[in-house]
């Protein structure tokens, strides 16, 4: 084989490898890329509610205190509790979503507030 197709086929060969390359590159941009239209979000596990939650202030920051004193995580579980769709809050049957401090209340009645007269304890 003479210098030239030699040089040649080298190049060939680095093209094919370039555009191989290139290839996979696009195609994990394009898998990564955020998707759009309307499809559910089933994204990280503690997302900011889009509207506001219609426990009171005063509750939620005891329910926060509450959960940072005793190591539990965003939703009243032990660290490393793992759900479904990343998040207790989602039903995926349903596509329902639930405040998340409704659903600490809900799954530790002891924060729900004292009825008026009475302290909790």
């Amino acid at each position: 084989m003479t210098e030239e197709k030699r040089s040649n086929a080298h190049r060939w060969r680095l093209a094919g490898l370039l555009a191989a390359l290139l290839l996979v590159v696009g195609a994990a941009v394009w898998m990564t890329w955020p998707q759009s239209g309307g499809k559910p979000d089933y994204g990280p596990a503690v997302r900011r509610e889009e509207r506001p939650s219609p426990v009171d202030e005063a509750t939620r920051r005891r329910i926060d205190l509450w959960l940072s004193d005793r190591h539990l995580n965003p939703y009243g579980d032990p660290p490393g509790t793992e759900y479904t769709g990343g998040t207790p809050l989602f039903n995926e049957k349903t596509g329902e979503r639930k405040d998340r401090y409704e659903y600490i209340l809900a799954k530790h009645p002891e924060l729900n507030p004292a009825p008026e007269g009475k302290k909790h304890p």
